[in-house]
């Protein structure tokens, strides 16, 4: 059982000071943090590489308005998710159409998006 040293009422919580230390996380929650940094490490990377455009498309977009799409998805291959090859960075519009129409498995990018000039 914890041993409490003090009890007390702040602003409607009660606070308890006692010997146990509380941890902060979960470790699958700094698992999860991690992941989500290393992510957006790589969605700027894709950003830069691309000029700002969607890969299907080729219109200039914000970082924000980009998202990335798993060619292999992470639900078939979840040791791809982080992989740079494995991504492609599309605006929302074509993120859903891709995702919306049928295609052969395992298609890879060049077959998925037209070849067009960012701003073209």
């Amino acid at each position: 059982m914890m041993q409490v040293y003090k009890c007390f009422k702040l602003f409607g919580l009660y606070f308890y000071i006692s010997s146990i230390r509380m941890k902060r996380r979960r470790p699958i929650d700094e698992k999860m943090r991690n992941q989500r940094k290393v992510l957006h490490k790589r969605k700027m990377l894709l950003y830069r590489k691309n000029g700002g455009c969607c890969e299907f498309c080729g219109k200039p977009f914000a970082p924000s308005a980009l998202e990335i799409h798993h060619i292999i998805g992470v639900t078939e291959n979840p040791g791809l998710a982080l992989v740079a090859s494995n991504m492609a960075l599309l605006c929302h519009e074509c993120h859903a159409e891709v995702h919306r129409k049928p295609s052969p498995p395992h298609a890879s990018e060049q077959e998925q998006s037209p070849s067009r000039e960012c701003g073209s």
